[in-house]
């Protein structure tokens, strides 16, 4: 899978480059296109790995979770005691993380949307181009 997207989006990416070398409002030089390619395709490899379940057994999430919670009732089955107060305590901290995280980053990201938002909601892709063109 992962192969099939790197293609699709490496044939994005050149088709993209291609115009934009195309245009005379741009300055890109059409023998610039690879070199502009593969800069924008190492940007792009984290997401992609991310994107197709692709990147390393070591910055998965999924991964880190299971582990930790194989750890804790690994350590609750042995009897490793952890105090009622302390666990409280862990809970209370991981909440109020999670609420902090939600209040910054909804709004956050909200803004950031906007701001990176290139074409209305529901437009077609020839009409958004025809939109930033005429800008």
């Amino acid at each position: 899978m992962r192969d099939r997207a790197n293609k699709a989006v490496s044939a994005a990416v050149v088709a993209g480059l291609q115009a934009a070398a195309a245009s005379p409002s741009i300055a890109l030089e059409p023998q610039a296109v690879s070199a502009a390619r593969d800069a924008v395709l190492r940007e792009l490899d984290p997401t992609l790995q991310n994107i197709t379940n692709a990147e390393p057994l070591w910055r998965s999430r999924v991964i880190w979770g299971a582990l930790l919670s194989a750890i804790g009732a690994t350590a609750a089955l042995i009897g490793v005691p952890i105090a009622a107060e302390l666990q409280s305590r862990i809970l209370d901290v991981i909440m109020l993380w999670v609420t902090l995280i939600g209040l910054v980053s909804g709004p956050a990201l909200t803004l950031w949307g906007r701001l990176r938002a290139r074409k209305p909601i529901g437009s077609s892709p020839a009409s958004a181009e025809r939109d930033r063109t005429a800008q």
